[in-house]
């Protein structure tokens, strides 16, 4: 459960991260209001397959491989330059 929370706790701060550097660099709220929109769509669209993906495969290694892709981009962003 202290795994979880930390989990949520820094995907949360990256999202926040991500929309107040965008912010910084354009100066628009509108740029705030496409990356929401970007994160909408795909949690939306996948969403509809995600009950019927979760009964047929083991859910233990669904969240490890989602943890896994989760770790990937948090790294990719550490490693950016111009954050």
């Amino acid at each position: 459960m202290l795994a979880r929370f930390f989990m949520t706790l820094g995907l949360q701060i990256q999202v926040v991260l991500l929309g107040w550097h965008a912010y910084e660099v354009s100066g628009s709220a509108l740029s705030l209001a496409w990356i929401g929109l970007s994160e909408a769509i795909p949690c939306i669209s996948v969403a509809l397959f995600a009950g019927d993906f979760a009964d047929r495969y083991s859910q233990k290694k669904m969240v490890l491989i989602s943890n896994f892709i989760v770790f990937c981009t948090a790294l990719a962003f550490a490693h950016t330059d111009n954050l």
